[in-house]
């Protein structure tokens, strides 16, 4: 038999790179437990319906095993009304995300917004795209528990776009922004985490003086 661990948990986006971040202790406990019968190497077609996390083990009494995620239906492509919204709450205010989430027509809100924010349809056009071009490649190049664009590295990756260049150990990602030794870029580490479930989880150093190149990031976006 194989033990399948089910959790149904919804995780936040991340926070800004400059809030500092109260580390919260994570539950593991699953919401469901159940059996997998296997004949062989094999098992029945499984249908894994359900968005969450699955963990299957050959021995519960150990943390070894492995981890399907169920993101939404056609991830990490962004497809739906709701799954263009979400990531907007980077660079929106939290007045007008509220107000285009409880308008019943989600995608005519969402085109308006960019419109007001680009002045033309043509250039709209072209923000749309490279802002939900960078929504998908983060899903793509981050996911960790959560969908990547929710992660540390999916927030910076779609506000600030890919970066100049990239340190990577064994522990932790370094991401530069900017010329080495110019004045106005920017560095920022990224530490590996410690995760049951994935090897691809990792965490902003957060920092203060990131506050203004945030908002300068966002307003870009906004104008």
């Amino acid at each position: 038999k194989l033990f399948v661990k089910y959790y149904s948990h919804v995780f936040p986006i991340a926070e800004p790179p400059f809030t500092i971040v109260s580390s919260k202790p994570v539950s593991f406990k699953p919401d469901t437990i159940f059996t997998i019968d296997i004949n062989e190497g094999c098992s029945a077609l499984l249908n894994l319906s359900k968005t969450g996390i699955y963990h299957f083990q050959s021995d519960t009494s150990k943390k070894d095993g492995f981890t399907i995620f169920r993101f939404f239906e056609g991830y990490p492509d962004i497809i739906s009304a709701q799954e263009m919204l979400e990531p907007l709450r980077y660079i929106t205010t939290k007045t007008e995300y509220n107000d285009m989430a409880i308008m019943k027509n989600v995608k005519s809100a969402i085109d308006n917004f960019w419109l007001d924010k680009a002045g033309n349809p043509d250039r709209a056009k072209e923000m749309i795209k490279t802002f939900y071009n960078r929504v998908q490649d983060a899903n793509r190049f981050f996911p960790s528990y959560t969908e990547g664009w929710k992660t540390d590295r999916g927030m910076i990756y779609i506000v600030f776009g890919p970066p100049y260049s990239v340190y990577r150990s064994p522990y932790n990602e370094t991401w530069y922004y900017g010329e080495d030794k110019n004045i106005l870029s920017m560095t920022l580490d990224f530490n590996k985490t410690l995760n049951p479930f994935t090897e691809n989880d990792y965490t902003l150093e957060r920092s203060v003086e990131y506050k203004d190149v945030w908002y300068s990031a966002v307003e870009t976006w906004r104008k």
